[in-house]
């Protein structure tokens, strides 16, 4: 008993002084809000370049169009609960999928968003829709976040939403060839 104490001893002596956990002025900003989405790989298979890759969640429900966010912002310190509204319309204005929703930004102080705040994921949802009605469909997506001063951050990108799967009776073995047609994986 007394060499393993021993060894716990030493593995916590030395060290560089106290752990700096003061990661919001990492995030810190001077300057106009900005937001980017980031498309969520919704399958392993390639995705058309300029294409909004649709599918059905792995949990089953509505088909999504998912987003990873990141903002650029002052003024965030603290639990700040932000309301991010998003939309994907067609050409003609209608409203295809939406979400609407509040997220909580988190300072990312290390990886490819260090720097700025990560409010993780948004899902657009399309309720009744799939393969027949959303693949090869010109669409917009529009995400705003509305920050603590009035002001907001919004993002929009035009593209062909790709269904992307799985297959329209729910069958997690299948896939989309580039026209969009099923087959077996």
């Amino acid at each position: 008993m007394r060499s393993a104490c021993a060894v716990l001893l030493l593995g916590c002596a030395g060290g560089e002084g106290p752990l700096d956990t003061d990661v919001v002025g990492a995030c810190a900003w001077d300057g106009a809000a900005s937001l980017v989405a980031h498309a969520v790989a919704v399958t392993a298979d390639p995705v058309p370049e300029g294409a909004l890759a649709v599918g059905t969640p792995p949990q089953g429900g509505a088909p999504y169009l998912p987003f990873a966010l990141q903002l650029r912002a002052d003024g965030l310190g603290g639990l700040v609960r932000l309301p991010v509204d998003a939309s994907v319309r067609g050409v003609d204005g209608a409203v295809l999928g939406d979400a609407e929703t509040t997220m909580v930004p988190l300072c990312a102080n290390a990886g490819a968003f260090a720097g700025s705040y990560w409010l993780g994921e948004i899902h657009l949802r399309f309720p009744g829709g799939g393969p027949d009605t959303l693949d090869g469909v010109a669409s917009t997506v529009e995400i705003t976040v509305s920050l603590p001063d009035g002001s907001a951050a919004t993002v929009v990108q035009d593209g062909v939403l790709r269904w992307v799967g799985p297959g329209p009776a729910g069958d997690t073995d299948v896939a989309a060839d580039e026209r969009g047609a099923w087959r077996p994986r």
